[in-house]
């Protein structure tokens, strides 16, 4: 769920222009976009070599959290009211996380 929000907003990135530039090609943008995805692939390796996978997956859930709520509220902004996908990655996190 988290990389494919997080494919939603660098897609998203890449086509929004700002400025004369794609909101990509600003810096702010893109190291946001950057960390997002360093931290979803440190928890993702851990998953896969935690001995506690309950714990890991607690911590994918609050990555998931984290990574949908920026990709709703700051790449998307008002237009992601518009857009079903990531209103419905946004869902499926907060349920995720209620559980």
């Amino acid at each position: 769920m988290s990389r494919s929000a997080l494919d939603l907003a660098a897609a998203h990135a890449r086509r929004r222009i700002v400025f004369g530039h794609p909101l990509d090609a600003h810096q702010h943008p893109a190291v946001r976009l950057a960390a997002l995805s360093a931290r979803l692939e440190a928890v993702r390796s851990l998953i896969y070599r935690e001995d506690r996978p309950s714990q890991a997956l607690g911590l994918a859930r609050n990555v998931a959290m984290d990574t949908t709520t920026d990709v709703l509220l700051q790449f998307h902004g008002a237009s992601s009211l518009l857009d079903d996908d990531a209103q419905l990655f946004y869902c499926r996190a907060l349920t995720e996380a209620a559980l």
